[in-house]
């Protein structure tokens, strides 16, 4: 009785609406329940916050705040952190079956603001979105950048400032040293001899690079709010908080070197006298040949190669080198090789080179020696699947 008063007093396109309303709510709950019936199960995670989502539960060191989660929810966990839906792998077989099985789905990255303006736009290969255009720069990097004389000429870089290295470290004696300090010397000296040849130009930039690489590093292994909240959210709080505008100081350092090494090479003498066969050209006048050459490439592209190269090469090989000293110091003979026996043949060289590796004893292995560091230290790999890329289903 009451409800029909109420209905002659409401106007008649209120009352359709009441009648609308209960029959598309039940259309969209038959829907939804459909939906779940039909879609992936998600893998489990720990409960979320509205906002914020799973952000709370990642400290300063996010890969032991993700194993410790990890142990509560399984090896394959679902995350949100802010916007963003991530999937943890923490165990050998889901992590094989995403990086090996489905590789293709899971071989982007995340994108990220850091990456994206020291890229120059992903004009790089490492930051670059998965596709033609990263396949035809791995292929010019593999023809053009890395020919076999390119990575002989690496290799007597290589020798040559290991030695140095040898003689500074045998000159200090007995004293304290800061092992990373003399590691990041020799590797901008080998870095240098590759990318800027064995010229003057390699002692004209050498320990410039150092300094804003370090910067440069540091701010793409951090997160920001932008990217986790991928609207003006989180640009906004960026901007506040100053990490946008640290963000254009280390770019415009990075880009002013880069344009500064550019700038020596093709305002140089063309007919200057050319390097030995030792040194081989440097990577920037082939990468200046291409960018002559190649209409599709652009000085932005000579830069960001440039940025992977240091990048890519420089930081992780000292990464490597620094905890590959730190456990040999601290887990002495617990190794997967004796403790550097060399035979007859090898005491009487002068400089034992890494050529030369053939001459130490039996089960002393290079490789397995780094095969235990990256299994004491594992690296963490973050990709995103795009949305045209088909759904991955692992089954762990």
């Amino acid at each position: 009785m009451l409800a029909s008063q109420l209905l002659e007093l409401l106007p008649q396109q209120w009352q359709l609406l009441l009648v609308i309303l209960p029959l598309v709510s039940l259309l969209f709950l038959l829907h939804r329940s459909r939906n779940r019936s039909g879609s992936i199960r998600l893998p489990p995670g720990p409960w979320q916050l509205p906002i914020l989502g799973n952000l709370h539960q990642i400290g300063p060191l996010a890969h032991r705040s993700l194993l410790a989660l990890s142990k509560r929810h399984g090896p394959v966990m679902m995350l949100r952190l802010g916007m963003v839906q991530t999937v943890v792998l923490s165990s050998p077989e889901a992590a094989h079956e995403a990086l090996k099985t489905h590789n293709v789905d899971c071989s982007g990255r995340s994108p990220s603001a850091g990456p994206r303006l020291l890229s120059y736009g992903y004009k790089d290969v490492i930051f670059s979105p998965y596709g033609e255009y990263v396949q035809e720069m791995r292929k010019l990097f593999i023809l053009e950048l890395l020919s076999r004389r390119r990575v002989q000429a690496a290799c007597y870089a290589r020798d040559a400032q290991a030695e140095k290295l040898v003689k500074n470290l045998t000159s200090i004696g007995t004293k304290p040293v800061l092992v990373p300090d003399y590691i990041s010397a020799t590797l901008d000296g080998i870095f240098g001899s590759f990318v800027f040849g064995g010229n003057r130009a390699a002692e004209k930039f050498k320990g410039q690079l150092v300094p804003v690489m370090n910067e440069a590093v540091d701010m793409l292994s951090s997160f920001s709010a932008e990217d986790f909240f991928a609207n003006a959210a989180g640009c906004l709080f960026d901007h506040v908080t100053g990490i946008k505008a640290h963000r254009q100081r280390i770019f415009k350092k990075l880009d002013g070197f880069f344009e500064q090494v550019i700038e020596h090479y093709v305002n140089e003498d063309p007919t200057r006298k050319k390097l030995d066969d030792n040194c081989g050209s440097a990577l920037v006048e082939e990468l200046i040949d291409l960018w002559k050459k190649r209409n599709k490439i652009t000085k932005d592209h000579v830069k960001a190669i440039l940025m992977d190269t240091f990048v890519a090469g420089n930081d992780t090989s000292a990464i490597t080198i620094n905890w590959a000293m730190a456990e040999l110091i601290r887990t002495t003979g617990n190794w997967p090789y004796p403790d550097g026996q060399i035979n007859a043949d090898g005491c009487h060289r002068p400089t034992l080179r890494y050529a030369d590796s053939h001459v130490l004893a039996v089960g002393v292995s290079w490789p397995s020696g780094y095969h235990e560091l990256s299994r004491r230290h594992p690296s963490a790999y973050i990709c995103r699947r795009p949305r045209d890329m088909p759904t991955a289903k692992p089954s762990a």
